[in-house]
């Protein structure tokens, strides 16, 4: 079940490695799919807010000029949300190579072990496994792990992997025990994976408590049409009403936009 499940997520999430060229996890482009998804969400949601707010599907045409703004949206949330899944793989990659490394194998054949091991957990064409591939050519010409690491420490802009690229570094210069410094770090890997799991699940449900809030003034204002439109007839019609209408679909955005600021929090 688990490799089905990370060989979904492959074009979900952005791999694009070419030959020689390990992913940019800094940025994200959506492709043409996910741009017309974007577009089309957009546009339903304009023509909601629309008729709700001013009886009219005219309006909408001015939603659709936040759509540069919504692609950017959805590239900040595939990034962040590939970068996360970059970094749970990277955690299981890591227990693997430390045990590859525990049984005797070399730094560098280590790597084909996790790869096997990761493949069997999330598929050949997972995030993780298609670096340690790239790492295993790499070695192959003579590159070393601890660069190879740093460089994806850097691609990826992920703190623990830069960190595990200096363990390398310091095991080699200081001639220690590198089984049990790997040993060490993934431990620390691991419980700062788990602790990020937890503060998510608990993000989790006050983020549906925000959404909830969120859809509360848009599910009031329908009731209210629906069951008192005289009362609020005077709000659709006027220059006045569209002007009361238009603050309050103002102040109603940024209420949104402050409720998803706040619940937007690095991990």
């Amino acid at each position: 079940m688990q490799k089905n499940k990370g060989a979904g997520h492959k074009k979900d999430l952005g791999t694009d490695h070419t030959q020689n060229r390990g992913t940019d996890y800094t940025q994200y482009r959506l492709n043409p799919m996910q741009r017309a998804a974007g577009a089309a969400a957009l546009l339903a949601v304009s023509c909601i807010f629309a008729v709700l707010f001013y009886k009219s599907l005219i309006p909408a045409a001015a939603g659709m000029l936040l759509l540069p703004l919504i692609w950017r949206l959805m590239e900040r949330a595939l990034r962040d949300r590939r970068k996360d899944e970059l970094i749970r793989q990277f955690c299981d990659g890591m227990k693997g190579y430390a045990a590859a490394i525990r049984v005797g194998y070399s730094p560098e054949s280590g790597i084909a072990e996790a790869v096997r091991s990761l493949s069997g957990i999330y598929g050949e064409d997972s995030l993780l496994s298609r670096e340690f591939v790239l790492m295993r050519r790499r070695l192959s010409v003579g590159e070393t792990i601890e660069q190879i690491m740093k460089d994806l420490g850097e691609r990826s802009g992920i703190r623990e992997i830069s960190d595990m690229a200096g363990v390398f570094a310091v095991a080699k210069r200081s001639g220690g025990s590198l089984p049990s410094i790997l040993r060490e770090s993934v431990y620390i890997l691991e419980e700062k994976n788990r602790i990020r799991e937890e503060i998510r699940t608990l993000m989790t449900a006050k983020r549906l408590e925000e959404r909830i809030m969120c859809l509360m003034p848009a599910g009031i204002l329908l009731y209210v049409n629906l069951t008192g439109k005289d009362f609020v007839a005077p709000l659709y019609e006027g220059l006045t009403g569209r002007l009361i209408m238009t603050v309050f679909l103002a102040v109603y955005v940024l209420m949104i936009c402050v409720g998803e600021k706040m619940m937007r929090i690095k991990l």
